[in-house]
């Protein structure tokens, strides 16, 4: 496939006439492998309890802390970079917010459709172009028909089925969080709900803490324990050992019972 040339038009709010003002709100990812016990780990941690071996060497990062707190980032995209709003926490710590324009690179697809949606809204478009083949209503391949983009609306001259490859700057504040444990509850005790507001919307959404934590924080181990710590040579939880023989059972075939 290659790429094909088309006419770009960038259009404001005023121009589009979309005057919803909105943000998006997104948490920033753990990195992989965090609250995660690989097979690795859990050999180490294994070693370990069997056979008393250095501790030291099974090491998992949980994402928690000694205080059992967690640390994570909040971003925040408004539909406009003048668009006046305020981020708050439920509970826990938020850091004033740190704000960057940042490139972003998506597919947008288009299904037998005019239009198609950003990731995030777009502040300017970079570069913009139909990625392959386009198609029309009745199949047929034709050239790629001028793309239009708005906030995070992307919109084609016509109805057509096709991939567009979109580079965007986009607005984006990011906030620090930091939580510990909620010494009210005695469950979810990492419960958050991060929120914005501005004049005429507000948006939420939950902060995750890192994979287990409040199963650990309730039975007070870290992440690479908890897989192992009920694990023991000697476990009566164990199911009894029966021995395996043939067996003949004869089923009648009326009544469909085991033949006495």
């Amino acid at each position: 496939m290659k790429d094909q040339s088309v006419a770009i038009l960038f259009a404001n709010k005023r121009y589009s006439g979309d005057t919803e003002d909105y943000v998006l709100l997104y948490q920033e990812p753990y990195d992989p492998g965090v609250g995660v016990t690989t097979t690795v780990d859990l050999v180490k941690g294994l070693s370990d309890a069997l056979y008393g071996t250095d501790s030291s060497s099974f090491d998992v990062d949980c994402g928690i802390d000694e205080d059992w707190g967690f640390n994570t980032g909040l971003y925040a995209y408004p539909s406009s970079p003048k668009l006046s709003f305020n981020v708050g926490l439920t509970h826990g710590y938020l850091a004033q917010g740190t704000i960057a324009y940042i490139t972003v690179q998506e597919m947008v697809q288009f299904r037998l459709s005019a239009t198609g949606t950003l990731k995030f809204p777009a502040v300017s478009i970079k570069k913009m172009s139909w990625y392959g083949d386009v198609y029309d209503i009745d199949g047929k391949n034709i050239s790629g028909p001028k793309l239009i983009a708005s906030g995070r609306v992307l919109s084609s001259d016509d109805v057509v089925y096709g991939t567009a490859l979109v580079a965007y700057t986009v607005y984006r504040v990011l906030y620090g969080i930091r939580i510990t444990p909620r010494e009210d509850s005695v469950e979810n005790v990492y419960q958050s709900v991060a929120y914005a507001r501005w004049n005429g919307g507000v948006v939420m959404r939950e902060i995750d803490a890192p994979t287990g934590a409040d199963d650990d924080y309730s039975k007070d181990v870290n992440c690479g324990w908890r897989s192992i710590t009920n694990i023991s040579p000697e476990d009566p939880s164990d199911p009894p050992i029966v021995d395996t023989k043939d067996q003949e059972i004869f089923i009648d075939y009326c009544s469909q019972k085991e033949a006495s």
